[in-house]
């Protein structure tokens, strides 16, 4: 599978290793188990920086950037899929200064989640549970909250510099209105009027609006580094067309398909553009059932591969195999 990042437009991101090799990916760095992604930049929903992938979906256990005044980079944005809403968490692990910037000011972050709407969700001022970075200001959204995304989809992570919050349009002839609650933005009241610390929903006065900018009222700190510490967090899952079956993409299925499998499980001859064409049977894994399976199709008129077979069309049992588009089934 193909992690993918877009920014207003997809873009392939660069593969490395950043444990051995950290300096190989400047922009983009990608672990091969779990996402790392270096997302320094977005400004708002419209150019958030999406986590997607062809055909499959993989956790994103850990987020990379900088933001400050030195970079002229207040806020920095991303979307992905949450599959488990209560268990989504994020937490700002890590804040440090760039070689040769010298700090006089606290590093200050705010979070703030977004639905796909672009209506808030839940946002965080200062970590009220310890959760994550010591000795700053550092947010974090914890789960099981009562303000936790209720439903599975796409959502938007925002970490901004405080005091800089999201708006929504106001009424007509009224200015911008904060989406959650401010002055002082992180005590808020919540839980049958119990003080909750640093935790607050969209209960600003323009709350009940979707996104639509940001209200740079002060912006505290220096330029810095991060690192978000994320649960339940996944990439978007980009529906794409294939062939089971059709695996060495000539476009037919036949005997070299098989053949194929064999030398992509056995001989290591590269990777497949498409392991969900690859997994014959639908299983849900590529093995050598796979290659028996489609000989009894060639040779023994027995069952044809399940669909997508003729025509192409989207896989519709779910897995984490993935596809690369193919140019015989746009």
């Amino acid at each position: 599978m193909t992690l993918m990042c877009s920014r207003g437009r997809t873009k392939h991101l660069l593969f490395c290793l950043v444990t051995a090799l950290p300096a190989a990916c400047l922009h983009g760095q990608v672990e091969v188990t779990e996402p790392e992604i270096d997302a320094s930049g977005s400004q708002g929903l419209a150019d958030a920086y999406r986590l997607e992938e062809f055909g499959g979906s993989r956790s994103i256990s850990l987020l990379r950037g900088e933001i400050g005044r030195e970079s002229r980079d207040w806020v920095d944005v991303y979307a992905f899929h949450i599959e488990d809403p209560a268990g989504f968490s994020a937490v700002v692990s890590s804040l440090s200064l760039p070689p040769d910037v010298a700090a006089s000011e606290p590093f200050d972050t705010q979070l703030f989640l977004f639905n796909e709407d672009g209506f808030g969700v839940i946002a965080n001022d200062e970590d009220d549970n310890n959760l994550g970075a010591a000795g700053s200001f550092a947010s974090a959204i914890p789960p099981d909250h009562v303000y936790s995304p209720t439903v599975p989809g796409t959502y938007y992570l925002a970490l901004t510099v405080f005091d800089n919050d999201p708006v929504s349009e106001g009424n007509p002839g009224m200015p911008p209105q904060r989406i959650f609650p401010g002055d002082p933005p992180h005590i808020v009241q919540c839980c049958d009027g119990e003080a909750v610390y640093g935790t607050a929903g969209p209960t600003g006065p323009g709350g009940l609006r979707p996104f639509q900018g940001w209200d740079f009222a002060q912006i505290i700190g220096p330029h810095f580094l991060y690192e978000i510490r994320l649960t339940g967090a996944e990439t978007i899952r980009r529906p794409v067309s294939f062939q089971r079956g059709e695996v060495n993409g000539d476009g037919a299925i036949d005997l070299s398909d098989t053949i194929s499998i064999l030398l992509l499980l056995f001989v290591s001859t590269g990777d497949p553009l498409c392991l969900d064409a690859m997994d014959s049977d639908d299983s849900g894994a590529t093995d050598i059932s796979d290659a028996v399976y489609l000989l009894n199709y060639l040779f023994l008129g027995e069952a044809e591969p399940p669909p997508p077979f003729e025509p192409c069309g989207e896989d519709t049992t779910p897995d984490d195999l993935g596809c690369e588009p193919i140019a015989q089934c746009p």
